[in-house]
């Protein structure tokens, strides 16, 4: 009851479909956050977790925006991001995986390292689906 939750998209469309959904079921602790390519626009200092679900290949800026989702969790606050990849797109460079709207473990985990994430677990693959392989990365913010 006590928690917090912020929904954020590029898209005020779907923004606006989900506030009425909102409002039609009375939930009153989502808020929807309208973001730029490069900011979540998350307020700082503030998130126990952030989930990334099947969207981060759609990052056209991917250093900034793990750059403003570490400085929105707490100190060891945990972002997690579950993508999928096709078979046939495995070990191809990172820009044709994006393209096929697929990306790899190996180029996230790279990310989020570079990012000063400490990776805390991996699920590969986490489901097989007709869509692809979809896998899992846990990662947190330092404490320090």
């Amino acid at each position: 009851p006590s928690g917090r939750v912020f929904a954020v998209d590029v898209d005020p469309d779907k923004l606006d479909e989900l506030n009425e959904r909102l409002v039609d079921n009375d939930i009153e602790h989502v808020t929807s956050v309208y973001n730029v390519e490069s900011n979540p626009m998350l307020p700082v200092n503030t998130l126990d977790a952030a989930l990334v679900r099947n969207a981060y290949h759609h990052f056209t800026a991917h250093e900034s925006m793990l750059r403003h989702i570490k400085a929105a969790l707490k100190p060891g606050g945990r972002l997690v991001i579950e993508e999928s990849i096709d078979e046939d797109m495995i070990g191809k460079s990172r820009a044709e995986q994006v393209d096929a709207h697929d990306l790899g473990i190996e180029y996230v985990r790279e990310e989020l390292t570079a990012a000063g994430f400490t990776i805390q677990e991996e699920v590969n693959p986490l489901m097989e689906t007709n869509w692809g392989i979809y896998w899992m990365i846990v990662a947190t913010r330092p404490e320090s």
